[in-house]
């Protein structure tokens, strides 16, 4: 038992470390992918700590869980300039989403969604369709700035 609440905490510590390091970096991702050249590190820097967060998804705790979800559905990561922040953000979220220690209110979640498509890189809506498929129980309809249209049920 000792060992499981020390694994928890270690958890919660790498956690804490490598949100701080993704929000170090974060704000130079942003730059258009020109303009970063030298600057490139620090891209490699903010995809690296998302990779990272994946790694640790599966061990977070609730708490943990709830407060990634809430960086990564903001705009500075969906509508990044860098495309690999931005599929990275969208694979949190389904994987988050996934692993059900979440309560969301996915029409919220979808319309907040909807509005930032306009700063989606065409490789990051591949990504965003999977996110789509959140779990709820009605029926959604929604059209996307005109790029596509999606009917679905999900139960």
């Amino acid at each position: 038992m000792t060992w499981l609440i020390a694994f928890s905490q270690d958890i919660h510590n790498a956690f804490g470390k490598v949100v701080q390091l993704f929000k170090t970096n974060l704000p130079s991702a942003q730059k258009a992918p020109a303009q970063m050249g030298a600057a490139s590190d620090i891209g490699n820097m903010t995809t690296t700590s998302q990779d990272i967060l994946v790694l640790l998804l599966p061990n977070l705790s609730v708490a943990d869980s709830e407060a990634l979800f809430a960086l990564t559905l903001t705009p500075e990561v969906l509508t990044c300039k860098d495309n690999g922040v931005q599929k990275r953000g969208y694979k949190i979220l389904a994987k988050l989403v996934e692993s059900a220690k979440l309560t969301i209110d996915a029409e919220a979640i979808l319309r907040k969604l909807d509005d930032l498509t306009e700063g989606i890189t065409a490789a990051a809506k591949k990504v965003l369709f999977v996110c789509l498929f959140l779990p709820c129980h009605k029926l959604y309809s929604f059209n996307f700035q005109g790029s596509f249209h999606f009917t679905f049920l999900i139960d």
